[in-house]
């Protein structure tokens, strides 16, 4: 969660994509939200994501994978066009989140980021 915000502000998608699995809806999102930007010459700031009471679950043997639960606080971001007008403010967030993972090929994936029980 760490690279998001550094996603957002740079357009460099080459480290979330290489931790997302093909099947993560919010992975994809992200991705296709930093590369808009970039191509744009629009602006992003803040949205950092801080994670606490971090708990890995027992292996889910049907996927295979581990379930993370945790708590997420998200900073104030801002989105900006090319000119410096605000497409987009928001306040931060905070609440609990999980994050479905997977070791394939000795390289950690996401599968699935589920936030209030809502799965993104």
């Amino acid at each position: 969660m760490s690279l998001y915000s550094y996603t957002m502000q740079t357009g460099d998608t080459a480290a979330w994509t290489q931790m997302s699995a093909d099947v993560c809806g919010f992975c994809g999102r992200i991705k296709a939200d930093a590369e808009a930007i970039a191509a744009n010459g629009e602006t992003y700031v803040g949205g950092d994501i801080l994670l606490s009471e971090v708990t890995v679950l027992p292996q889910d043997e049907l996927v295979g994978g581990f379930p993370v639960d945790a708590s997420f606080t998200q900073a104030p971001a801002r989105h900006t066009d090319a000119e410096g007008t605000v497409i987009n403010e928001t306040a931060g967030d905070s609440g609990p989140v999980r994050i479905d993972t997977l070791n394939s090929a000795g390289s950690w994936r996401v599968l699935a980021v589920v936030v209030g029980g809502l799965q993104e």
